[in-house]
């Protein structure tokens, strides 16, 4: 094979293999192929690849130091509303910089490749498919060069170049997860106050209290009156509300079963009423979709969200879907029930001005009276009747006595049951779910030992008798028939004469009425207008929806391929400029003009491989 010879360098000698081809292999002059310093144009690509090095990272650390960055204002909206732009401009900005990285790159390889041939005076065909597969991405051998490769143990290279395309392929998508904004869950605190009926309350507040005892008593009249600019309609009977309350007890006893039922309590002042899943456990909800005259939360974010969620057609960053827990003062109550043979409960005839009705009322021997002296209930006359009595203990201030006795047709399915109350102030964890648009609640084992002020757990023992009282109709006890039609209906226990199953149903139906009795004393006490000293803190948090970014490990291995990439461009180049004062090449090994130019030239022991590619075979470039 002839080739075109060349003079060699300066210091040069041709050794026995070249003068037997004759050629000079890879023979180019100083003055005209190589450079002997380095030019600003290194330095401005450094900058670039330190840049596209580092601005991944930094918007990592910036996401790994505040856990979450928020997208808000008139940006957050466009990208809610333009998706589909959005993710076409994040897509061209991550191709964009992906062609970057790939430019700074190949230059860096070829920099390195010019620097690391000028001292040689031998290229093999090898070395030059392996600079071009590196600058082009692309796996130029076939099997039978794999297979050379691997005979001599050369599989590391190749192996490189499949990373370097690998992590070529990843960077587009990359970039673009990294930079497109997502649905993102967020915490933000919440922070306001209630009405303090805790052991806490200081000494102004329990004279206040006290004060505001006196003129609600169990049996009061009842008044509609109206609170606050967002006109809070209320009633002063605590059991004006009676829908409320039975519902409040059946979803209690319904807690007993794998049954769930959302309901609505209209009588505690929210507007269009309050969709709970779960018993208040004596809470009155506040925040935007609790009660809203008794809002002090005070929070623009949750008055933002709950905006979005009612206005769904207008421009906003928020998703309409948010959770905010409170944790307010409610109640643990525990009651357990059981059949007896006695009863303190008595019953009296009505007196002639009060036709159609039955009077009752009761004895606490050995406790105190929870009703006040001279207590009687009234209810109409029938042949279901369901009468009630509660005492307190003297030596436990929350253990109380509750008296159930059914009359006529109740005296065998009910009969005489007495009941023991545990009722105490607790810490209850209020949560608003706006996808459901509902509360419920939950114990957060956070309990009070005594009660300062127990006046509002007396009177919502009182208001219990009022309750069932007022419940008597002429044909059924509103009450009992609810247990009943509960244990018919969802529990399928047997009908019979003095059902232990019942107990457990009694129970549960006291203490969810007891409950809503509760939240509302709580209602009826705060439209009093209760001075600063009687305000509680209230503290919690809401969980919402945003656009934004968060940082998680996925991140990490996001940023992996093209930091690869870069700090390698940034490597080869650094080595590229150091040796760039020992010469450089100043021409491109792989472009076509050169190779077109270029003579291959077989090893003698290859010549009879000529054929098949001897990777070892030598390309010589004229000058």
């Amino acid at each position: 094979m002839s080739a075109t010879t060349l003079s060699p360098l300066p210091g040069h000698h041709l050794d026995q293999s070249d003068k037997e081809h004759g050629t000079t292999v890879l023979s180019i002059a100083p003055a005209t192929g190589l450079a002997y310093h380095v030019g600003m144009i290194d330095f401005l690509l450094l900058f670039i690849i330190f840049i596209m090095l580092c601005w991944p990272w930094a918007f990592f650390g910036v996401l790994l130091a505040h856990g979450n960055i928020q997208l808000s204002g008139h940006f957050a909206d466009i990208v809610k509303n333009n998706p589909r732009n959005i993710n076409f401009c994040i897509t061209l900005i991550a191709v964009i910089s992906n062609l970057i990285m790939g430019s700074l790159f190949s230059t860096s390889i070829l920099r390195h490749s010019q620097t690391w041939m000028a001292p040689r005076d031998k290229v093999s065909f090898y070395h030059l498919s392996l600079i071009s597969a590196f600058r082009n991405r692309h796996f130029p051998w076939g099997w039978e060069e794999l297979k050379y490769m691997l005979a001599r143990k050369r599989w590391t290279r190749p192996a490189l170049v499949l990373l370097c395309i690998s992590c070529f392929t990843f960077i587009t998508s990359g970039v673009t997860t990294i930079l497109t904004p997502f649905p993102i869950e967020l915490q933000a605190p919440l922070n306001g106050t209630e009405l303090n009926f805790s052991p806490n309350a200081s000494s102004a507040c329990l004279d206040w209290l006290n004060a505001q005892t006196m003129p609600m008593p169990i049996t009061n009249t009842c008044q509609w009156k109206t609170y606050g600019n967002q006109g809070l309609n209320y009633n002063t009977c605590r059991d004006s509300a009676m829908t409320d309350i039975l519902q409040s007890g059946r979803l209690n006893a319904l807690a007993l079963s794998n049954v769930s039922e959302v309901i609505t309590f209209s009588g505690l002042g929210a507007k269009g009423g309050l969709r709970v899943l779960q018993p208040l456990r004596g809470a009155l909800p506040i925040g935007p979709d609790g009660v809203r005259t008794f809002d002090t939360l005070n929070s623009t974010l949750l008055s933002n969200l709950s905006t979005s969620l009612r206005n769904i057609s207008e421009s906003t960053s928020f998703f309409p879907s948010y959770i905010y827990t409170l944790h307010q003062q409610g109640i643990a109550s525990n009651i357990t029930c059981t059949h007896d043979t006695q009863s303190p409960v008595r019953v009296y005839s009505a007196d002639q001005t009060a036709v159609g009705t039955v009077q009752f009322n009761g004895t606490c021997d050995g406790q105190d009276s929870v009703l006040p002296n001279g207590t009687t209930f009234t209810s109409l006359s029938s042949n279901n009747s369901l009468t009630f009595w509660a005492c307190k203990s003297r030596t436990e201030a929350s253990s109380y006595s509750l008296y159930l006795r059914g009359l006529q047709n109740y005296t065998k399915p009910i009969g005489n049951i007495t009941c023991t109350a545990l009722i105490k102030p607790a810490i209850i964890a209020v949560k608003y779910d706006s996808y459901l648009g509902v509360f419920w609640s939950h114990h957060t084992n956070r309990t009070s030992p005594t009660t300062t002020f127990p006046g509002f757990i007396d009177q919502a023992v009182g208001a219990l008798g009022t309750l069932i009282a007022d419940a008597q109709t002429q044909e059924v006890n509103l009450v009992a028939e609810t247990v009943t039609s509960l244990a018919d209906n969802f529990f399928n226990f047997q009908g019979g004469d003095l059902q232990t199953d019942y107990l457990l149903l009694y129970q549960a139906m006291l203490e969810g009425i007891l409950e809503y009795e509760v939240a509302y004393t709580r209602l009826l006490y705060t439209v009093n207008n209760p001075p600063a000293s009687c305000n509680a803190a209230v503290k919690g948090w809401v969980t919402y929806t945003a656009l934004g970014w968060t940082v998680d490990f996925a991140f990490i291995g996001y940023l992996l391929p093209m930091t690869l990439i870069n700090l390698t461009s940034l490597i080869l180049l650094l080595v590229a400029m150091f040796k760039s004062k020992k010469g450089r090449w100043q021409i491109d090994p792989t472009d076509p003009k050169q190779l077109t130019s270029a003579t291959r030239q077989p090893k003698p022991e290859s010549i009879v491989k000529e054929e098949h590619g001897d990777m070892d075979d030598l390309v010589v470039f004229p000058r």
